[in-house]
């Protein structure tokens, strides 16, 4: 089975024990190779479908999303993770949690500085979740 295959399955089976601890053990490099598989990940799980009662869902469920947004996090550029669908959930604080002891990329102040006085509202944008980052060292 390739990496590409394995880590598709770990997705697909909402594994994230086992994708966090790989991101946290690879190299810049294995993470920058990684940055295809997630796009190509992201893409097919956020693909909106047809129910069997005919609404609308995304492919992926809340999980599947959760685990690719920190994948992204953790291995995109700002440029690329700015453009990412769900780039504001990575402040959800029990997300960020799981990641922040282990990776924080410099430009993160300044992603947030952005999500906070552009026009596009976030729920995790709120004074409280700030000011718990500023007091840790991350803003």
């Amino acid at each position: 089975m390739s990496f590409e295959e394995q880590f598709s399955a770990w997705v697909e089976q909402e594994k994230e024990a086992e994708v966090l601890a790989y991101l946290q053990e690879a190299g810049t490099k294995e993470r920058k190779n990684l940055v295809p598989i997630i796009k190509k990940l992201n893409k097919y799980y956020s693909e909106w479908i047809t129910t069997n009662n005919s609404t609308y869902k995304s492919r992926g469920n809340q999980q599947q999303q959760d685990i690719l947004t920190l994948a992204a996090f953790v291995c995109y550029s700002r440029a690329d993770f700015e453009k990412y669908n769900f780039a504001s959930w990575v402040l959800d604080p029990a997300q960020l949690a799981k990641v922040k002891s282990w990776y924080m990329p410099d430009w993160f102040s300044d992603f947030v500085n952005k999500l906070g006085e552009g026009q596009f509202y976030s729920n995790w944008v709120k004074y409280d979740n700030i000011m718990q980052l500023a007091d840790e060292g991350y803003l």
